[in-house]
C-alpha cells in the first residue's frame, strides 16, 4: 500500500536541512517576503551551444539569496588560497603529497 508524502514526511525526511526549513518557516510567519521559484535568478552560463544556462542558482535559504550566482552544474572553480598562511599551507600539502607519491614509485620499482 502506498502512502501519500505529506509536508510533514518530506519535512521530517529533510534531515540536514531542517534548520533551514526552520529558518524559512521563521520568516514566513514573521512576513518577511521570501522569494517565490519562479522569480528566482538563473544560472546565466554559457552553454556549448551558444546560449545561456536556464537552470535555477544556488539559492541560500536562510538569507533568501543565491549563493554565488551559478547553478549547481556551473558553480565555479575555486579561486584557491587568498592569503600567505594559505599560500603556505597548500605548497606544503603538494610538497609531501609528491614526496609520498615518489615514495611508493620508487617502493614498487
Amino acid at each position: 500500500m502506498r502512502v501519500a508524502v505529506t509536508f510533514l514526511h518530506a519535512y521530517a525526511r529533510a534531515g540536514a536541512r531542517n534548520i533551514e526549513l526552520d529558518n524559512m518557516v521563521k520568516r514566513r510567519k514573521l512576513g518577511v517576503p521570501v522569494t517565490p521559484k519562479p522569480e528566482r535568478p538563473r544560472c546565466g552560463a554559457k552553454t556549448r551551444a551558444g546560449g545561456r544556462c536556464k537552470a535555477p542558482a544556488v539559492w541560500n535559504l536562510p538569507i533568501d539569496e543565491p549563493r554565488n550566482g551559478r547553478c549547481r552544474i556551473h558553480g565555479g572553480l575555486s579561486t584557491g588560497p587568498r592569503t600567505e598562511e594559505g599560500l603556505r599551507r597548500t605548497l606544503e600539502a603538494l610538497t609531501a603529497g609528491r614526496a609520498r607519491w615518489l615514495e611508493s614509485r620508487a617502493s614498487t620499482s
